[in-house]
């Protein structure tokens, strides 16, 4: 391996035609978690991953060129992996790619946060307009129970309250699927 490329700020594996490792660089040790895997076959060197995408492209007796990004769980860390066939073996570059997957995932969660707030903002502004010509208990009960529990974000509301000399809960407004009664 040349110093360009063990002084690559990715990680590289220079293999053999067969999948031996012949040379690494140390941010390539680092990212495998793989100490001085020189000698060693592939399979045998990289960590396992959920799809073994790399191992794929190395089976048979031709090697697949491909580029792909995998999450290894063994690493906790996901890695984009390129395979390279030369004429006189094959090179895999790899870069982590962990902190922009989370950004990423972290980015869709908030945007369904997001868009959920947006319907609990929706609902809540229909309930708002509705009780403003409510004029009893029972009245405001079923707007509200009926404006909760027959969207699509809740699949029951139900409003109680206890009764005057009982122990128990008495029902007021109910709205949704309320299931089977047993």
């Amino acid at each position: 391996m040349d110093d360009r490329l063990r002084r690559a700020p990715i990680g590289v594996l220079e293999l053999s035609t067969e999948g031996i490792v012949l040379d690494s660089n140390e941010i390539g040790q680092t990212l495998i978690d793989a100490t001085n895997p020189t000698g060693t076959p592939i399979a045998d060197v990289f960590p396992r991953s959920v799809d073994d995408t790399l191992l794929k492209a190395f089976e048979g007796e031709s090697v697949a060129e491909t580029d792909f990004e995998e999450y290894y769980p063994d690493l906790d860390r996901w890695l984009a992996v390129s395979v390279v066939a030369l004429s006189e073996g094959r090179t895999v570059y790899i870069r982590d790619v962990t902190e922009r997957r989370r950004e990423k995932q972290s980015l869709q969660r908030l945007r369904q946060e997001r868009k959920r707030t947006e319907i609990i903002d929706d609902v809540r502004s229909d309930i708002l307009a509705a009780l403003i010509d409510a004029s009893s208990r029972e009245e405001i009960a079923d707007i509200i129970c009926r404006g909760l529990g027959e969207t699509d974000l809740y699949e029951f509301a139900w409003v109680g309250e206890r009764g005057v000399g009982r122990d128990g809960l008495v029902s007021r407004a109910v709205a949704g699927n309320t299931g089977e009664i047993f």
